[in-house]
């Protein structure tokens, strides 16, 4: 029997938070780290988006932290009808330029399901302020190791390794990891004077980025 491939559908909308916990490492603990290193810009007012916003998990922290200037942009319909809706909520399969420039772009497991990642991260970068920062959380490639420590992560929270071997299953092809060296190389093509890793879980890391020229 096939196994339907994983959709960001109602059943995932309605599930998406019980989801993220259970198989996102850090996944409270990087929105956190968002909103601190936010606090350290010196930016009034700052605009910022959320890709891949889902339910507004990240958007609901911003704002419970006092930011008003609030975008989030989702291919899901779904996903969208369930978000935290006080900010500028964006359905669209391509990112928003037009809504742009922002102060900040926060990317955080979503680049990792769009195909043309290149393209897509081209357009964030295009959009950026120039004295903006992004921040890009993405499930990158590993070793057989690496992948069975984030999968210890997943048993820890409960999943058989039914349930393990069936998501992987469901996000073949669909999700698509490329190496952390990926990222830094396409990131000091697009003009970044300073890439950092903020943070990382096993195959999951979080990439910061900034154009300016001193340390923020």
């Amino acid at each position: 029997m096939s196994i339907k491939k994983w959709q960001f559908d109602a059943t995932a909308a309605e599930n998406f938070a019980a989801i993220a916990e259970r198989e996102i490492p850090d996944y409270h603990r990087v929105i956190d780290q968002c909103i601190r290193l936010i606090n350290k810009l010196d930016i009034q007012d700052p605009k910022i988006i959320d890709v891949g916003s889902a339910t507004g998990a990240t958007l609901y922290a911003l704002h419970q932290a006092g930011y008003t200037n609030l975008y989030g942009v989702d291919s899901s319909a779904e996903m969208l009808s369930r978000s935290f809706d006080q900010a500028t909520l964006i359905q669209s399969e391509d990112f928003p330029a037009e809504h742009g420039p922002f102060d900040v772009i926060i990317a955080n497991w979503v680049l990792h399901f769009i195909p043309e990642r290149e393209a897509y991260l081209q357009s964030i970068c295009d959009s950026l302020a120039s004295d903006g920062v992004l921040i890009i959380t993405e499930k990158v490639s590993g070793s057989e190791l690496a992948n069975d420590l984030y999968y210890d992560f997943k048993r820890k929270n409960g999943m058989t390794e039914v349930q393990i071997e069936e998501k992987k299953q469901r996000l073949e092809g669909v999700l698509t990891t490329f190496p952390v060296d990926w990222y830094f190389q396409n990131l000091k093509q697009h003009g970044f004077q300073s890439i950092d890793i903020i943070n990382a879980n096993a195959v999951f890391v979080t990439f910061l980025a900034s154009q300016r020229k001193t340390s923020i």
